[in-house]
């Protein structure tokens, strides 16, 4: 059951080191490449568990609202590849927003209630929501294999490294215009 302070501090440890975030983004590449988020809600979800690296796997946990469940159609895709995804229902832990007093509930330390600490202090109400958990293990090659300097486009893999840019060429000057091309059929080129 995931709670708001687990999903924070497994954030925390994402973005306090630069080498588990560069393999996330691979990661979630390897699911853009395979075109998952063409299918309904999948970009939806949040990374609450993970990635977990292991010699030859990386895992991590997306979370959905229970309500956008992610197309399990998705999931079939991604298995005919080797990437292994379960499903899993599950209810996410987190305080309720507060706008009036009865927002607020006593301390499970209270006094009253045989806490020595805590007299009259109050928190917020958790809420208890239910969410669609989806636990994705992929094989490790796929994200060692991932070169950002290559992409594909339409099955055709490009090297960026060989694509120049027009202000290079000096394209941008007034010399380099020149008239549109006039086709077989005598039409230009939009």
């Amino acid at each position: 059951m995931p709670y708001v302070k687990d999903v924070n501090a497994n954030l925390k440890k994402i973005f306090d080191n630069d080498t588990v975030i560069d393999v996330l983004l691979d990661w979630e590449e390897v699911l853009d490449q395979l075109d998952i988020y063409a299918y309904k809600n999948w970009f939806k979800g949040e990374v609450v568990d993970g990635p977990h690296l292991s010699k030859y796997w990386i895992t991590a946990t997306l979370m959905y609202p229970k309500k956008f469940m992610p197309d399990p159609e998705a999931a079939t895709r991604l298995l005919q590849h080797g990437i292994n995804v379960g499903f899993k229902q599950d209810i996410y832990i987190k305080p309720k927003k507060i706008t009036k007093p009865s927002d607020l509930e006593r301390r499970s330390d209270d006094p009253e209630e045989g806490g020595a600490l805590g007299h009259g202090k109050r928190r917020p109400k958790l809420l208890q929501l239910p969410v669609w958990l989806v636990k994705i293990q992929m094989p490790r090659h796929f994200v060692n294999e991932f070169n950002a300097d290559n992409i594909t486009i339409n099955g055709e893999e490009i090297d960026l490294a060989d694509v120049t840019d027009a202000y290079d060429e000096k394209l941008d000057s007034e010399s380099a215009v020149k008239e549109p091309e006039q086709a077989e059929g005598g039409m230009p080129y939009a």
